[in-house]
């Protein structure tokens, strides 16, 4: 061959420009995959998300069906206790200033206007708290069924209102807060001329300029019966870390902010705890653990694994809840073998 000579050139591409506009928003896209292939992978996720909840309702509804009394019981308990609060702030009896506390000479008085502070953080937590208690509907490893938790946790919380509802109905101290205060005008609340006025409450005014029902905190109630679920059944270390510093956190900030005396933090501290081991140690199922969800249904033979200290009730639910699900003769019996206790 001829050095001088040049090869041929091959059969030409075009550039990746000079491709209609339709073909290459089709080659194009995220991570080097194709539009099309991303929306098939998002429609796969869809469906399986779909296919999720779709078994975790089918396995919780015998749980509602039998505990929606428990339910309702709890949601009711809620508005009985706002009607004691609204009654508490009709027998306050407000002061210049509140009483001497050691919290308050500790921490820093947050005015008025950073009031918000506590609320924020509270609510966040809040809201995280509410998002994983449905979680079984979402993932594949689960530790609890989203019912039972709710019923059991509501029962903490009525027992806990009852105590506090108690608590601040016999004796009324000068509310701290800012509102609360003799030169105020929400620091007290008409009596009403009828006795349907102590049954209609409002809620907004209950929620932010409540005054008198003190012990103990009703927002340290909420954020540790919280705390504590997921410290139980949680599954990462960390959100445990982060929970409890939040809810430590959030209690120095609401003596700052003086919405509450230290001792009706202190108070919450070590009662929503009683009460919630207490209750605990009566609640007799605990959900399988596995890999994969399916396996503690019955579509794979392999024997459900149970959490430590699991008492057995465990295995029993789960037998009636696969009966039940697959409609097999004596799912009834199995179900009240069940007991479905708190």
């Amino acid at each position: 061959m001829d050095s001088g000579t040049k090869p041929s050139p091959g059969p030409s591409v075009p550039a990746r420009s000079a491709l209609p506009a339709g073909l290459a928003a089709s080659t194009s896209g995220v991570g080097g995959m194709s539009w099309a292939a991303l929306c098939l992978s998002g429609s796969a996720g869809m469906l399986e998300l779909w296919r999720r909840v779709k078994m975790e309702f089918t396995v919780e509804l015998p749980m509602l069906k039998q505990r929606w009394k428990i339910l309702v019981f709890g949601l009711v308990m809620q508005y009985v206790h706002g009607i004691f609060t609204q009654l508490a702030h009709r027998m306050h009896q407000p002061q210049p200033q509140p009483l001497h506390d050691v919290g308050f000479s500790l921490t820093p008085e947050l005015g008025p206007d950073k009031f918000w502070i506590s609320e924020a953080i509270f609510g966040t937590l809040f809201i995280m708290f509410i998002f994983w208690t449905f979680t079984p509907f979402l993932t594949a490893r689960k530790r609890f069924y989203t019912v039972v938790m709710w019923s059991r946790l509501l029962m903490v919380l009525v027992v806990c209102q009852a105590l506090r509802i108690l608590s601040f109905s016999s004796t009324q101290l000068p509310g701290p807060g800012f509102h609360c205060r003799s030169d105020q005008e929400s620091a007290t609340r008409e009596w009403p001329d009828h006795w349907t006025g102590h049954v209609t409450m409002n809620v907004a005014r209950q929620a932010s300029k409540s005054c008198g029902d003190l012990i103990f905190s009703s927002h340290t109630t909420f954020m540790l019966t919280g705390i504590m679920a997921y410290n139980q059944f949680g599954n990462f270390r960390l959100m445990k870390y982060v929970a409890w510093t939040g809810g430590a956190i959030v209690s120095c900030l609401i003596i700052a902010s003086r919405k509450h005396y230290t001792v009706d933090i202190v108070i919450a501290w070590y009662t929503v705890p009683l009460v919630f081991y207490t209750m605990y140690r009566r609640w007799t199922t605990t959900r399988p653990v596995t890999s994969e969800f399916l396996g503690a249904i019955g579509e794979t033979d392999e024997p459900m694994i149970l959490d430590e200290g699991d008492d057995g009730g465990s295995d029993v639910e789960a037998a009636a809840l696969l009966a039940e699900s697959k409609g097999r003769p004596g799912s009834k019996s199995s179900m009240e073998m069940a007991g479905m206790s708190l």
